[in-house]
Parts: structure tokens; C-alpha cells; sequence
């Protein structure tokens, strides 16, 4: 009868090792398949044996193999992983569909718990891919040469944009799917270039300046309104540009965006509503006029 694991001394052990390892390769043992079989049993019994009683000596000896060869291994799986990709990505979908609400909560409460850790990632991704745009599609302004990339956009040359941006998920969207694709290049010189936010944000207030002959009497107004809050809060703070094509109201403490998304005046409204209030002096403290660069540009 077979001894247990715990009752062997340690050279019987190795013993034993050694043994059901040449017995296994059938180097030095001529074996039928029956006997092999039953070799390979024999060894995956002993080894579960083994295991449970070493749990703490294996995980010691595979630590200190990994911190030894790190480099290595780590050199290694990252190659396996590119020539695998499609392997791998199939496989994370997998297991993601399998337990989809129990991985959606988990990413939730890792984000909760590693918010800042996560939106670095994240930015630092963002730039990574926004630099890869740049260097394919142009790195600077198509139309005054700015060649600040805080300043730079991707802009559609049909229009669309707002459509694509809800479609793809923001511009990191658009510019993710671009990649995907490849960078077509008669695709995106037909239909994408690279614009300053000036230019491109500006675009929406092009009929005030340079169509005046065209305008209805609600543009004509919203024309008159512009230029009596650049009266009052002047050109942008930031560069001193004048141009009306380019400027917008600042919430100098911040908060605008969540201001617009819940519903709140904005633009050519929140002229309006001041206005109504006489343009008192104190809209200084809170309110003032940057151009759409520095707005766009500012960091969150």
C-alpha cells in the first residue's frame, strides 16, 4: 500500500518526485498506454497530496522565482499578449458577458475607491491618443497656424459633429474609432482637419460678423447683445483678443458645465438675464469674457 505524503521522510519525497517524473515522460520506462494513464493519475494524486500539505513553501518558492526573473516574465507575456491580441480580447469578453452586472458593479466600486488613480489613467491615455492624431491628421490650426495643442481640435469639415460625438461617445470617441480603422487617409483629409477651439466654436457665431447683411431681426439682436457684454466685461482677460467670432462668458469659479447640463442660461440667455439686472458691477466677481481657447483649454 502507498505511503501519504505526510508519512514519507524527505528523501523518499524526492524520491518519489523523481520517479513519477520519469515515469510520466516515458524516457527510461517503456510504458503501455494503460500503465501511462495510470503513471499520470498516480502523479496528479500525489502532487494534489503535496500541494495541500505545502501550500505556503510552493507560494514562497514561486514568489522568489517571480521576483528573481520579473523582468523576464513580464518582457514575455507582453509579447505573447501582442501577437495574441485577438485571443485576448475575446477572452476578456467572455468573461465579462458571463457575470456583466456583477463586473459593471465591481469597475463601479473600483472607480468610487480609486477615482483620482482612474481619471489619471484615463488623461494620461487621452494624451497619448491625441498626440498620435496630431503627428497623422496635422499639428496645428488650419486656419491661423495656432500650434498650442491645448488649442487644437478636431473638427468636421460637413458638419455632423454634435451627431458623432453622441454616437462615438465625446471626441476621445471619434478618435478611437479612427484608430481603429486604420488612419484611412482619404477618408479623414475628405472629411475631418484640425482646428484652434476659436475657429472651430466660433464657427456658431460666423452670420454676426461677417454676414450682417443677412441677419433676421433675432440675430440682429443677439448681435446687439454680444457687443454690450463686451462693453461691459471687455476683451478675453487672458490674450486680449476682440473679436466677437471668439469670445464667451467664463464662470470664474467654475461650475459652468453643470450649470448648462442642469438646465441653466448660458450664452446669449445668461446676456439677457443680465441685462434685465442693469449690468451691475459686481457680475466682475463671477462672470468675465475669455476666449474660447483659454475657456476650452482651462483644466477641470
Amino acid at each position: 500500500m502507498n505511503k501519504k505524503v505526510s508519512d514519507m521522510t524527505p528523501e523518499e519525497v524526492e524520491l518519489q518526485r523523481k520517479y513519477f517524473r520519469e515515469w510520466s515522460s516515458n524516457k527510461k520506462l517503456k510504458l503501455t498506454d494503460e500503465e501511462l494513464k495510470l503513471a499520470k493519475e498516480k502523479k496528479r494524486e500525489y502532487d494534489k497530496q503535496y500541494r495541500s500539505k505545502n501550500k505556503q513553501k510552493i507560494k514562497k518558492v514561486k514568489k522568489d522565482y517571480y521576483e528573481e526573473n520579473k523582468e523576464n516574465i513580464c518582457s514575455k507575456a507582453k509579447e505573447w499578449v501582442k501577437e495574441n491580441r485577438e485571443i485576448v480580447r475575446e477572452k476578456r469578453r467572455e468573461l465579462y458577458w458571463k457575470d456583466q452586472e456583477g463586473n459593471i458593479k465591481k469597475s463601479q466600486e473600483y472607480y468610487a475607491q480609486n477615482r483620482d488613480v482612474s481619471l489619471a489613467r484615463r488623461k494620461k491615455s487621452q494624451i497619448i491618443l491625441r498626440e498620435e492624431m496630431f503627428s497623422i491628421i496635422g499639428n496645428k490650426c488650419c486656419e491661423c497656424g495656432e500650434l498650442n495643442k491645448s488649442f487644437l481640435t478636431l473638427d468636421h469639415k460637413n458638419g455632423g459633429g454634435r451627431a458623432d460625438r453622441e454616437e462615438r461617445g465625446g471626441p476621445i470617441g471619434i478618435i478611437k474609432r479612427l484608430k481603429a480603422l486604420g488612419w484611412p487617409k482619404d477618408y479623414i483629409e475628405e472629411s475631418y482637419q484640425i482646428l484652434c477651439y476659436n475657429h472651430n466654436c466660433g464657427k456658431r457665431r460666423f452670420y454676426l460678423i461677417d454676414l450682417p447683411e443677412n441677419l433676421n431681426y433675432y440675430q440682429k439682436k443677439a448681435k446687439r447683445l454680444w457687443q454690450e457684454a463686451f462693453d461691459f466685461f471687455g476683451p478675453c482677460e487672458m490674450c486680449g483678443i476682440t473679436d466677437l467670432r471668439f469670445l464667451t462668458i467664463d464662470h470664474i469659479n467654475g461650475g459652468g458645465a453643470k450649470i448648462r447640463l442642469n438646465g441653466g442660461q448660458f450664452g446669449v440667455g445668461l446676456i439677457k438675464e443680465f441685462k434685465k439686472m442693469g449690468w451691475p458691477e459686481s457680475l466682475k466677481e463671477n462672470y468675465r469674457f475669455l476666449c474660447y481657447n483659454h475657456n476650452c483649454a482651462k483644466p477641470e
